[in-house]
């Protein structure tokens, strides 16, 4: 749920074009977004993909029963879909140019800053971990164009990945606390 609707209740545009870009990500993900880990850790889809976004590993949020012949166009959804989960509700896009940015190939994706609830500043630390650590495509991951945003000092929640059993046997997988 966007923040500006947990703090004031109150529905607009901007709150869709965030719950749109959760959704985006459940769908890449194959995982839902109100789902507590097994740990009870406050984690989020939308702070996995970041993290990910960040260290220009997007492929590893892909569900593995996902057909992908292009780890690169995946990349690029889910960096639309950080567009439409940033912080600020001014900062996310409308929905028509989410539809450009999705359907028109030739259309520069402009760089997401951080979507609420994250500390950057964890990220430099070994005590996280990823949805899925390896995926027979990455190799092309490289050349996807991803960009630092500036650093805040919000709160993070570790977040633990409790592998299915098709994952295991499809990827190679770490966890956050042990």
């Amino acid at each position: 749920m966007a923040p500006e609707y947990l703090a004031q209740g109150q529905l607009t545009d901007k709150v869709d074009v965030y719950s749109f870009g959760v959704l985006i990500l459940e769908i890449v993900s194959g995982r839902e977004f109100n789902k507590i880990p097994a740990d009870d850790t406050l984690d989020t889809l939308v702070t996995i993909a970041w993290k990910h976004f960040k260290e220009k590993r997007a492929y590893r949020i892909i569900d593995p029963i996902m057909e992908i012949k292009d780890v690169n166009e995946v990349a690029r959804v889910v960096q639309i879909a950080l567009l439409c989960t940033q912080e600020s509700p001014i900062m996310r896009p409308d929905m028509s140019t989410i539809i450009k940015l999705l359907t028109q190939e030739n259309l520069e994706v402009p760089v997401p800053s951080k979507p609420p609830f994250i500390d950057d500043s964890f990220y430099g630390s070994e005590q996280h971990g990823s949805i899925h650590q390896h995926h027979p495509s990455a190799s092309s991951v490289d050349s996807c164009r991803y960009y630092d945003t500036h650093q805040d000092n919000g709160s993070f929640h570790r977040y633990r990945h409790h592998p299915s059993a098709s994952i295991d046997s499809y990827y190679d997988t770490e966890s956050v606390l042990g």
